[in-house]
């Protein structure tokens, strides 16, 4: 199989993809949303650039790891630059060492990116990073779950305080405290030990909501909620390097689980799922998504303003937006029948 067609026969999943020249040295380990769009984007660009054009040139194989979300995509595409150092990763497009994440053992810690090949002593280092670009949006997406420190001066709040993404540990012992506990979650967090993390986020909004610190309880909640978000199904790096197939291998129990729960005997291939969205009962409309195979298909999703309902009535608007899909349904079946028929009736005229 050429190049080409192993990259038509790539997923759209969020994931990693590894470059191989012919003699199967690992040049290049990328990370994507979208693995097959973003390694077809290699070969369809004519404006490359000497580097990524020589890059290309020397492509003979493409493999591929699945994953559930950006966040792990990146965390992983970071674990395989450090374990295999492929040529192409190494000499970074600004010819600068690649980056790391670096968190010092201060009084009060800071979190800083370093190039250096030696560090401060007691530092805690996750890399490395192939760009500055990759590694501020990891650390973007941490300061949105706990909220770190990144200036020194105790007297002047920084920019970030204001909009309530630094916790200024400078205040008092107590902050300082806090401000280490925050630092230990964020380390968990880097090191993809996730369900430590929010187990220990769970214990802590149980005891606010105990104690009636019900704004604290909210704040974890939310935590936890984009902690959710970001990393759905998150998994260690490691476990998708031990099990290449480990995506499809969960996808495929989880629509084992929903045919037993439904008692349905024959393969489910396609689900389809509805909601009802209203202001008041004016400007409704349904939507539908599918999933195909248990994965997500975009493609299939459909939105369906509703017509006949303009009063509060979510069962008579699901009524009609059912009614209209299987309707739709029904003449595709009896069109495609029709079609097939008229194609064989051809076929007895030759």
């Amino acid at each position: 199989m050429d190049i080409r067609s192993k990259i038509r026969a790539l997923p759209q999943n969020p994931g990693v993809y590894q470059f191989y020249d012919k003699d199967g040295q690992l040049l290049y380990v990328g990370k994507s949303i979208n693995i097959k769009k973003r390694v077809a984007s290699y070969f369809a660009s004519k404006d490359l650039g000497p580097k990524t054009t020589r890059l290309v040139e020397n492509i003979a194989d493409v493999k591929f790891i699945k994953v559930f979300s950006e966040f792990e995509a990146l965390m992983l595409e970071s674990d395989l630059i450090r374990e295999n150092k492929p040529f192409y990763n190494i000499i970074a497009k600004d010819d600068k060492s690649p980056i790391y994440i670096k968190i010092t053992k201060d009084e009060i810690p800071q979190i800083t990116l370093s190039r250096k090949a030696e560090f401060t002593k007691g530092a805690w280092i996750k890399g490395p990073f192939p760009s500055v670009k990759m590694t501020k949006q990891i650390l973007k997406h941490v300061r949105r779950i706990f909220p770190y420190c990144q200036h020194k001066n105790p007297k002047k709040p920084c920019l970030y305080v204001h909009l309530g993404l630094c916790p200024y540990p400078y205040r008092d012992e107590a902050s300082r405290e806090s401000y280490k506990h925050t630092i230990s979650r964020i380390k968990l967090l880097l090191s993809g030990k996730l369900h430590i993390l929010q187990k220990d986020l769970t214990s802590q909004m149980k005891v606010y909501s105990q104690e009636q610190e019900y704004e604290k309880a909210a704040d974890i909640k939310r935590k936890l909620q984009y902690l959710e978000y970001l990393t759905m199904e998150f998994r260690d790096p490691k476990e998708f390097l031990g099990s290449p197939g480990l995506v499809d291998d969960y996808i495929q129990k989880r629509v084992d689980e929903l045919q037993k729960v439904l008692d349905i005997h024959e393969k489910l291939n396609r689900i389809e799922c509805y909601d009802i969205s209203n202001i008041q009962g004016t400007n409704a409309t349904g939507s539908m998504v599918v999933f195909t195979n248990g994965v997500a298909d975009k493609s299939q999703y459909r939105r369906f303003k509703v017509r006949v309902i303009d009063t509060p009535n979510d069962f008579l608007m699901m009524r009609e937006v059912l009614t209209r899909r299987l309707g739709a349904h029904r003449f595709a079946i009896t069109y495609h029948r029709k079609l097939r028929s008229m194609n064989f009736v051809e076929k007895l005229k030759k």
